[in-house]
């Protein structure tokens, strides 16, 4: 394993990892304190550094049934909380991409500077333009949050002249037949999916294992 890097935003307000140290977040980040986590009170960021994700899994909380994924220190393997990946609940979608972390494992402190803008943070022109299309896409996912899951997917989102419309239509599909890869991926299976996979496995191992008796005789 290669040599880790700790990303550091700055802040008039940090929060660190409380084990190791290591940069989290700032105020400049902060949504809410107002939340409950397993070990006891909770914040919602809008952003967190240097950490890493955990599978997606669906869990019925207070607020609802959400798909989320457990985040710990990059560095120190410590548990910090969690990141909403989907809310079902119309209103509580807000949460979707932000991150929890419990109070009992960060610490706060003074920072010493202004906190740095996140160059991979689309601008806002991308962040509030509304979908060229209206309904739902073959999941059964609105065209809008199919949108909000491309910019907060994708990383940097293709080019976008402010308004309603793409610039590059073909760049558009590409981006759409990836977002479509990612939610199929951790969207939840139905039972008959289930047991279709494991049909189509069960057929896979017995070709090959068939085909390899047939190359042995």
């Amino acid at each position: 394993m290669g040599r880790l890097f700790a990303e550091h935003r700055g802040g008039a307000f940090i929060y660190n990892c409380r084990k190791c140290g290591v940069f989290l977040t700032n105020k400049e980040n902060l949504i809410s304190t107002r939340f409950q986590g397993a070990s006891g009170k909770a914040y919602l960021f809008k952003k967190v550094w240097n950490i890493k994700e955990e599978e997606a899994c669906i869990r019925d909380m207070l607020t609802g049934r959400h798909l989320v994924r457990d985040v710990s220190c990059l560095f120190c393997n410590a548990k910090l909380g969690w990141m909403y990946e989907i809310a079902y609940m119309e209103d509580q979608r807000y949460k979707e991409g932000a991150v929890i972390l419990e109070k009992a494992h960060f610490k706060e402190e003074e920072g010493i500077d202004e906190a740095v803008p996140d160059p991979k943070e689309p601008p806002s022109c991308v962040r509030s333009a509304r979908p060229t299309q209206r309904g739902t896409n073959y999941l059964g996912i609105s065209y809008a949050r199919q949108h909000k899951a491309i910019v907060r997917l994708c990383g940097i989102p293709p080019e976008y002249d402010g308004e309603t419309r793409w610039k590059d239509e073909e760049e558009m599909e590409e981006v759409e037949e990836e977002e479509k890869e990612i939610l199929e991926l951790i969207r939840p299976k139905t039972k008959k999916e289930r047991r279709e996979k494991r049909r189509e496995t069960k057929e896979k191992r017995n070709g090959h294992i068939q085909s390899l008796s047939t190359s042995i005789s």
